[in-house]
């Protein structure tokens, strides 16, 4: 496996900086984090001088929400601090939902923006937007969520029922939505001549026709394995997976996967939609959007063997100059290339979290329905429960082998199939309740499914969510295939320890 993925990184550097290097389509971000003993010269709103503040629109007025609020903001500020700091991290925003509440949301250090002067700096907000790289799926995976709700399909549904054409191989009428959602299909490659016309399409003819063709891979694809017998990580090609059964089942062929999401998971949640998109980011915007920073190897990372490091600055240099470069904010990738603030993206996996809705306080904002005559009792609904609890007996179906040296899959239908013990805990201790999608580079999301069981092992009550945005690269090729970010890891043990000193049982902390 380490074989395998130090291969693959080093063939997509070069290929990535041979193709790219020296055009406009990625730029080369040649103005990078000036070197730490640095930081304290500049005064212009770096990293460095901006200490972790909490921007919690209202404090939970139920007693023990509140202290709970209060453990969870402390523990954040507190390493968020730590990591900014130690230059470990440069910007870092955080909110967190429990049982459909905002309880946390937590700012420190800072950003330069894609859309302003790329040497300038300034304090991260709620405000500001992350480019997460495969958080994207986990947010696809909701849209997906409220057309099951909606009855428009099934995941036992073969693809096919929705979408004819995806079986123009042949040998793929038996894939049902669930399978090719958990990265079971067998569709896996984007050959390099596909990706330079798809390129060259989205420059020259526009997003339909650079869609078009991606979904004509994927009508056209041949599985590497029988579909549904094992699960290997389906990395881009999800996009047009995910986002041709959404358009084909909705019969809205021509319609923005973006749309689509801001019809079905904004609108419902009152979300500003600014604040969640996939792809198809307005230019100016662009100046609310974080760039994407290199890693800092004076730090863990200084003492990895040196090819370690070598790698890592190969995998940083492709996806830091992707992730930043204009063309890739004006895609449309379902898998990859999402925009969002924490907060958005915590609300949504709040809801989820909480039998598919959330509460608003009269206090609280609505996140860009400002006129909004919010009450006490007023609840937004994403989902009804019981589809929830469908989303809960699909995680628990027999896993099938994984390959390339991955673990045992479970079917996650969107959602990442495998779990990882930075988030979920030890096996012994996972009962696989958490919906979430982590990307490359750092960032994460996640829900945890409220408890509709009380005998169920651990007394794990469920409702607890949280996103976090990070502007600073860690590369797989560092912290490991199948590894959270140490940030993540970090921050997500802060949240879980405070709930822990209430007595409350989350995934993967369980008090006993």
């Amino acid at each position: 496996m380490a074989l395998t993925a130090t291969s693959a990184v080093l063939i997509s550097s070069a290929l990535a900086y041979l193709l790219f290097g020296s055009t406009s389509i990625i730029t080369v971000d040649r103005n990078r984090v000036p070197p730490r003993r640095n930081h304290r010269k500049n005064s212009d709103g770096h990293p460095g001088r901006v200490s972790a503040r909490s921007f919690l629109h209202s404090k939970p007025k139920d007693a023990l929400l509140s202290r709970i609020s209060a453990r969870v903001t402390d523990n954040l500020k507190k390493i968020c601090n730590e990591q900014i700091a130690s230059g470990r991290e440069a910007g870092l925003s955080i909110c967190v939902y429990y049982q459909g509440k905002e309880i946390a949301s937590v700012c420190a250090g800072g950003f330069r923006s894609c859309g302003g002067d790329a040497t300038k700096w300034q304090p991260v907000t709620p405000e500001t937007r992350f480019m997460g790289y495969s958080v994207a799926k986990g947010i696809a995976a909701t849209v997906i969520l409220t057309m099951v709700d909606d009855g428009l399909l099934s995941y036992d549904d073969p693809v096919t029922k929705h979408w004819p054409d995806f079986d123009k191989s042949g040998n793929k009428s038996d894939v049902t939505v669930a399978e090719a959602l958990s990265h079971r299909a067998g569709i896996l490659h984007t050959p390099l001549d596909f990706m330079l016309k798809y390129i060259w399409k989205a420059m020259v003819n526009g997003h339909e026709e650079a869609w078009r063709h991606g979904e004509r891979l994927i009508e056209r694809y041949s599985p590497h394995w029988k579909p549904g017998t094992k699960a290997v990580y389906h990395p881009v090609t999800f996009s047009w997976i995910a986002g041709g059964i959404i358009r084909q089942a909705l019969a809205k062929p021509k319609c923005t996967v973006n749309d689509i999401l801001h019809k079905r998971v904004c609108e419902p949640l009152g979300i500003n939609p600014a604040e969640l998109r996939i792809g198809q980011i307005p230019p100016i915007e662009d100046i609310h959007i974080a760039r994407l920073e290199y890693p800092n190897f004076r730090g863990p990372m200084g003492r990895l063997p040196w090819w370690r490091r070598a790698i890592g600055r190969l995998e940083s240099n492709l996806f830091v100059n992707v992730g930043n470069a204009e063309l890739w904010r004006r895609m449309c990738l379902p898998s990859s290339n999402a925009v969002w603030t924490p907060r958005a993206v915590a609300k949504m996996y709040g809801a989820v979290a909480n039998g598919g809705e959330i509460g608003e306080d009269s206090e609280d904002e609505t996140q860009g329905d400002k006129e909004s005559k919010a009450t006490p009792s007023r609840r937004r609904r994403l989902t009804a429960a019981g589809t929830l609890r469908k989303l809960w007996d699909r995680f628990h179906e027999p896993k099938v082998p994984g390959g390339f040296g991955q673990g045992p899959a479970r079917l996650g239908v969107g959602y990442c199939p495998w779990i990882s013990e930075d988030l979920h805990g030890p096996e012994d201790i996972a009962v696989g309740r958490m919906v979430c999608h982590n990307g490359i580079g750092g960032c994460c999301a996640f829900g945890e499914l409220r408890n509709e069981d009380k005998s169920e092992p651990h007394s794990i009550t469920g409702g607890l969510a949280m996103s976090i945005g990070k502007t600073r690269y860690d590369p797989t090729s560092c912290i490991g295939v199948g590894s959270v970010s140490p940030t993540i890891a970090e921050l997500v043990g802060a949240v879980r320890e405070a709930f822990h000193e209430e007595g409350i049982a989350t995934e993967g902390s369980v008090v006993r």
